[in-house]
């Protein structure tokens, strides 16, 4: 008996199923391209055959190269023979577009989850592009926020959001450097930008998600401004926060608590919001552990007992880590001295966070993880330009707030796409002559035979089509 080669045999079982899979592909297209040449409505809107065209398009799992039919009609305005090839109209394939949208959407998901642009290359070895591809596919976006066409997206808001009556909000600024345009200099610059974040969820479980979180409905809001600029209205973010606790998580009546580091606007989001402060536990520790004599080559493990009996307090009786501090200060170098003042301070400033922590709705603050660590995780040190880095975020931050990646890429395209199949003089041709549908625009009743015909009735019965 013959051993069988388990790496031999799976590559090419795997070869000849995805093979047959393009040849099941091209035989469908031939037949829809056979159906329309012999159909009575193509001869009927003058539509004449002017030969044939080869076309290439690049799909996730090969080159799919194909023939089809092309036309000449007369174009009685302009006076002359305009050409087309019917097919590409129900295959929804533009004209000079190369690459297929079920390549594209795949593309979009690999990105929303994070991956890099080499990995993703690799993940479609029988369909080879480059970077740049990838990068165009990104560029083509004209995304300013996400939140604004979130609402026009298909958003489901989930099924168990009734059980929770509080909603966290971790907020937050970042800020990086982006490229932009200088027309008085002609070239691009790089310029400091701020990145105000918002994470909503109702809470913490045991166990992660599927994306690997453990926030319960976990959503991402954020603004990008120009460093030098105003600061972002206050009043306009939290606005715009609560718009978002709407959308996400329905009309219940909910608890805020806003989780940061203390930073004033956090304060005032707070303010607007009437919601509880809690102030981010990482960002205390590592105001305290500056001001004790901790260095890279002195870390005993005193140092670190004391530091952690410190925010025991802290969590207990702030005011009796505040004179714990005070009693540091006195065997302090004049540099530390300084930085533990700096530590009674803050804590001072941000009691009411701080007292949060003996609360029972208290659960943590994940404001650090969730707002720098995501940043972080789409720049990943690299200087995109604006519009890119937009594109990126609302990709990732889509992806968070369950929405579909290739849905947010083609919001407006998609719209002219689905418009135009209908407006082909052709396509609306055949559905006039089908019995059903003319029976259901006449009787009003065509909504509950087909949605997407409903949406083009008043187009039709304007341009009187229907008679």
């Amino acid at each position: 008996m013959k051993v069988i080669n388990q790496i031999e045999v799976f590559d090419e079982l795997k070869d000849f199923h995805l093979n047959l899979l393009i040849d099941d592909m091209l035989e469908k297209i031939q037949e829809l391209d056979l159906e329309i040449k012999n159909s009575d409505w193509r001869k009927a809107e003058g539509y004449y055959i002017n030969g044939y065209v080869k076309r290439t398009i690049l799909t996730s799992e090969g080159v799919l190269t194909f023939k089809r039919t092309k036309y000449k009609i007369w174009n009685s305005i302009d006076r002359k023979w305009n050409t087309r090839c019917l097919v590409d109209d129900y295959l929804q394939l533009e004209k000079y577009q190369k690459i297929s949208y079920e390549y594209i959407d795949k593309i979009l998901k690999q990105v929303s989850a994070g991956m890099k642009y080499k990995d993703i290359i690799n993940s479609h070895p029988r369909a080879i592009i480059d970077k740049s591809t990838v990068s165009r596919i990104i560029k083509k976006m004209d995304i300013e926020n996400l939140s604004e066409i979130s609402a026009d997206l298909d958003y489901q808001i989930p099924s168990d959001v009734n059980n929770y009556d509080y909603v966290y909000v971790s907020t937050d600024d970042a800020f990086l450097k982006l490229k932009e345009f200088d027309e008085e200099e002609e070239k691009l610059k790089s310029v400091k930008h701020r990145v105000r974040l918002a994470v909503l969820y109702l809470g913490v479980s045991d166990t992660k998600d599927n994306r690997n979180s453990k926030l319960v409905h976990k959503r991402i809001i954020y603004q990008i401004n120009k460093q030098k600029t105003r600061s972002p209205s206050t009043t306009k973010f939290a606005e715009l926060v609560k718009e978002k606790i709407k959308e996400f998580y329905g009309d219940k009546e909910r608890q805020v608590i806003v989780c940061g580091d203390g930073d004033d606007y956090i304060k005032k989001v707070a303010e607007e919001l009437d919601a509880k402060l809690v102030l981010d536990f990482f960002h205390l520790k590592a105001k305290i552990r500056k001001g004790l004599p901790f260095t890279k080559w002195n870390n005993p493990a005193g140092l670190n007992q004391l530091c952690n009996l410190i925010m025991e307090d802290i969590k207990t009786d702030p005011f009796k880590a505040i004179e714990k501090l005070k009693i540091l200060t006195h065997s302090a170098t004049d540099n530390k001295k300084v930085l533990l003042k700096e530590a009674i301070r803050y804590i001072k400033n941000n009691l009411e966070g701080i007292f949060a922590y003996q609360e029972d709705w208290y659960n943590g603050c994940y404001t650090e993880s969730n707002v720098y660590h995501f940043i972080k995780s789409i720049s990943n040190s690299k200087s995109y330009a604006v519009k890119t880095f937009k594109n990126l975020i609302a990709l990732r931050a889509g992806k968070i707030n369950c929405l579909n990646a290739f849905d947010i890429w083609k919001h407006e395209k998609n719209v002219q796409i689905e418009i135009n199949a209908f407006e082909n003089k052709h396509h609306t041709w055949r559905m006039l002559r089908n019995k059903d549908f003319r029976n259901g625009v006449k009787n009003g009743v065509i909504a509950f035979a087909d949605s997407k015909f409903a949406k083009h009735i008043d187009m039709i019965k304007q341009h009187k089509m229907y008679k």
